[in-house]
């Protein structure tokens, strides 16, 4: 029976493959075949159980610690892998190198290069920090077999795409997700490293702090921080397109948002313990190490990309002073709902609430703080530029509808708790202290939010009678010049294989100007831009 059933899952194997490939050998007449990105998928699903296969094979060959299943089972699953993955990753694969030349922007190959450099990098920084961590001895096992095993793929796929590198917009895409996940392993390992220094520091002050063994930490940045480099520092081949602009917008806003959160919480223990009954200091101040090392790190990860955005008001830089005054909004609403509810539910607001307070206020004060600064330097900052820009209408729109949702969810409660006591006459109403001042604090939110776009809307009114018109601009890197035309402009880019044609901010700006709002073709070479009109 054994041997039957090897039988028909082979045959059923083979069946799927010659299926999948009669239907991903239809062929598309454009360059983005949607056949390829499912091919891809599963030659990317192909060689992650080939390779993961391989992992566990290399586990039972060479061991170094105890197996979660049973050495027998785990090689028989490990075989079984093997044996189904890899002729379908090597069938795939074959047909995709050729379809590769046929249709060289096709968004597959990107696609299935960033699926394997998100599973097998990160398996690879795994399996490396493991390794090293057992080679310091305070790891309890590890096989430098897997680290070869997931080393080999990680590299022969970066000679794969230097040779046929993937093109479009999203070719960026692989390598900004190895840069992630360099970049967070080497941040937790810096943070754990910092934090170490600053509790031996400490230890010096009061003996309940410090003592934890760096090594760790440092096994973690030897494995991590060469991927980092090699992914993000090295140079990098044409201007920033979105998914390095996105990276860039995600990291430095993420870094700037938890410096300022660190600073926040540590200023509010400050004040908890000069104002209440906090105990010993060395106990109270413990957290020091830990938010100083976290908040020195974010500093560094915030500086280093922003500084990569560079000055010119880019949507990508739209997105980072809108996203910074969302948070600054949404957290002045929060907390003043928290403040205003420790007012109405306690008699005693400076007692029992002191710390309560502190927090609440501190937090509304500094979110107040960062909701102005990045709200009126947009506002000041050529609003008529920012108007039709998408960055500007997901604030504005996007969280209009949210503080509505929330401050009609609130509303909604309130309501409810009126009705009960109208009807029941005995109901508790405490939550009304938080429900009330939500209502009302989103609802200022909202309110503020319509009456700007309400703004805004006023603004472009007047563009209104411009006749909706087409822009087809051949080059090769089209900087940010799409976000400078007219709203009502439909651009098309159409790229050059070669490296000719860039288009600089000199340059976007005049090829605007010398449109107009007129359907247009333009080519851009070394030579500098044509613009011819468009039927």
């Amino acid at each position: 029976m054994s041997i039957v059933g090897v039988l028909a899952l082979g045959l059923i194997v083979v069946g799927v493959v010659l299926a999948v490939r009669r239907f991903t050998d239809r062929r598309a007449d454009g360059s983005d075949d949607g056949n390829d990105v499912i091919a891809y998928l599963l030659l990317a699903a192909a060689v992650g159980t080939a390779g993961f296969s391989l992992a566990s094979l290399a586990n039972a060959a060479f061991p170094a610690g105890t197996f979660v299943l049973d050495r027998s089972q785990q090689v028989s699953i490990a075989l079984a892998g093997v044996v189904v993955a890899a002729p379908i990753a090597a069938i795939f694969w074959r047909r995709q190198a050729e379809r590769r030349s046929q249709y060289p922007e096709s968004a597959g190959w990107a696609l299935y290069l960033t699926v394997i450099e998100a599973v097998f990098m990160t398996a690879l920084v795994i399996s490396g920090f493991n390794f090293l961590n057992w080679l310091i001895g305070d790891g309890s096992s590890a096989t430098w077999a897997n680290v070869l095993i997931y080393a080999g793929i990680v590299t022969y796929h970066e000679l794969e795409s230097r040779r046929t590198p993937p093109m479009g917009d999203s070719r960026e895409l692989p390598r900004v997700v190895g840069s992630a996940i360099g970049l967070i392993a080497t941040v937790t390992a810096v943070t754990g490293l910092l934090t170490w220094l600053f509790e031996t520091a400490y230890a010096t002050f009061t003996p309940r702090v410090g003592g934890e063994e760096p090594l760790t930490w440092l096994a973690l940045l030897i494995v991590a921080l060469p991927v980092w480099y090699r992914r993000w520092r090295l140079p990098w081949p044409a201007e920033p397109q979105f998914s390095r602009n996105a990276w860039l917008f995600v990291a430095s806003a993420a870094g700037i948002a938890i410096a300022i959160g660190a600073a926040v919480y540590t200023a509010g223990q400050t004040l908890i313990f000069f104002a209440t009954n906090a105990g010993e200091a060395g106990r109270h101040f413990g957290f020091l190490p830990a938010a100083v090392a976290m908040g020195a790190v974010s500093i560094g990860v915030w500086a280093h990309h922003r500084s990569q955005m560079g000055t010119e008001r880019s949507d990508t830089v739209r997105a980072y002073r809108y996203a910074l005054a969302a948070l600054g909004l949404a957290a002045l609403v929060g907390s003043a709902t928290a403040l205003t509810a420790l007012a109405l539910g306690s008699g005693d607001f400076v007692g029992t609430q002191t710390e309560g307070v502190i927090a609440s206020a501190l937090t509304a004060m500094v979110a107040l703080w960062v909701w102005w600064h990045f709200w009126s330097g947009s506002s000041e900052m050529a609003r008529e530029e920012d108007v039709a820009t998408t960055p500007r209408r997901m604030y504005l729109l996007g969280l209009a509808v949210v503080m509505g949702l929330i401050s009609a969810g609130a509303l909604t409660a309130v309501l409810v708790v009126l009705f009960q006591i109208i009807i029941e006459g005995n109901v508790d109403g405490s939550d009304m202290a938080i429900q009330a001042p939500l209502f009302v604090y989103a609802g200022i939110a909202t309110w503020h939010l319509l009456r700007e776009n309400a703004a805004d809307r006023a603004l472009v009114e007047s563009d209104e009678s411009i006749t909706p018109f087409t822009v087809t601009i051949v080059c090769s890197h089209p900087g940010t010049i799409s976000a400078m035309f007219h709203e009502r402009a439909q651009i098309h880019v159409i790229y050059r294989a070669d490296d000719a044609g860039r288009i600089t901010p000199e340059m976007a700006s005049e090829i605007v100007a010398e449109v107009g709002h007129r359907s247009s073709l333009v080519w851009v070479d070394d030579d500098g831009y044509r613009i011819a009109p468009a039927n």
